[in-house]
């Protein structure tokens, strides 16, 4: 989640201090304050103290600092917490989006909201936009006001149809992987494919169509990685499955490969019993090919036993 120097920039930048004045504050040696803005862990009470000193509260620090102030931070969450309630309502996939649920880890998905919208490039305005302040409310008085205010601004727009992509991405993951994951032959979670989970908002965004990635400048190296990092995760998976024998029931690469909306299709038919008891073909594409190794490695020396001259003895078409 969010590192300490972000947390060391935010407080700088809110008290008006240098990292001398804050050391003070914290009592801490001012090398212990460079220690942190380099990236350096910073003990749970620490943090505490300080998110204490700033007001932060539950808000995540990458959101003061890409939105300027706690203020305007605070109005993100909160529109964040209405985005992602109205997108989870309109899944379709038959599983739950678990980060997009009622009562889930609010704080990390501001963050991790705002972590993928600075990998993409967008720059938020420097004030919250008034139309945007107390969507909830708006929305249980007229909801059409409501979509109609989020559909047309850029910003809300832009996080909402990455939530509407994560019900699919996060569908399928549900569907075809969570499960191997957790398998615990498997140990899947000393490997990299470890990141799947925490990536799929990557993900989801990386599934944008083209007219909604205006405003994120960064978005073509940024799907490039997303994708890049996701192709080498799923074949770890893939690869460790086959070893074990663990048949797999969809193509793991499908999730980099096709649209969220496929993603999410797939995923409803699995839900409803469609798909049930379907294998995947290259789980008998690698039984094939484990057997011809084996015939190739084996049958010269029968032939060597029975003294058959191959060349010779047989006329191959």
């Amino acid at each position: 989640m969010e590192n300490s120097s972000e947390l060391i920039l935010v407080a700088l930048q809110l008290l008006g201090c240098n990292q001398k004045t804050l050391a003070e504050k914290l009592d801490v040696s001012p090398t212990q304050i460079t220690k942190w803005k380099n990236g350096e862990y910073m003990s749970i009470d620490m943090r505490k103290k300080l998110e204490g000193m700033l007001g932060l509260d539950d808000i995540p620090s990458n959101m003061v600092l890409m939105s300027g102030s706690v203020e305007n931070a605070t109005e993100w969450m909160s529109l964040i917490y209405c985005l992602a309630s109205l997108a989870e309502e309109n899944s379709e996939t038959g599983y739950y989006t678990t980060p997009l649920i009622d009562g889930g880890d609010l704080e990390l998905l501001g963050w991790s909201t705002f972590y993928t919208l600075n990998e993409m490039g967008v720059t938020l305005p420097n004030s919250f936009p008034d139309e945007l302040k107390n969507m909830s409310e708006i929305y249980d008085d007229d909801g059409e006001e409501a979509m109609y205010l989020i559909a047309t601004n850029p910003y809300s727009s832009l996080i909402y149809n990455i939530y509407l992509n994560l019900n699919d991405v996060y569908g399928f993951y549900a569907a075809y992987i969570k499960e191997l994951m957790y398998r615990e032959e498997l140990d899947l979670f000393d490997t990299a494919a470890c990141n799947i989970e925490s990536g799929l908002l990557d993900l989801a965004a990386s599934k944008l169509d083209e007219e909604d990635t205006e405003l994120a400048t960064n978005f073509r190296s940024f799907e490039f990685k997303v994708k890049k990092d996701f192709e080498e995760w799923l074949n770890i998976i893939k690869h460790t499955a086959i070893q074990y024998n663990v048949p797999l029931r969809a193509e793991m690469l499908d999730m980099v490969y096709k649209s969220a909306g496929a993603l999410g299709h797939h995923a409803e038919r699995e839900s409803l019993g469609i798909n049930k008891g379907q294998l995947h073909p290259d789980i008998y594409m690698n039984e094939l090919l484990v057997g011809m190794r084996t015939i190739n490695l084996v049958l010269p020396l029968i032939l060597e036993k029975l003294d058959i001259d191959i060349d010779k003895d047989f006329d191959l078409d």
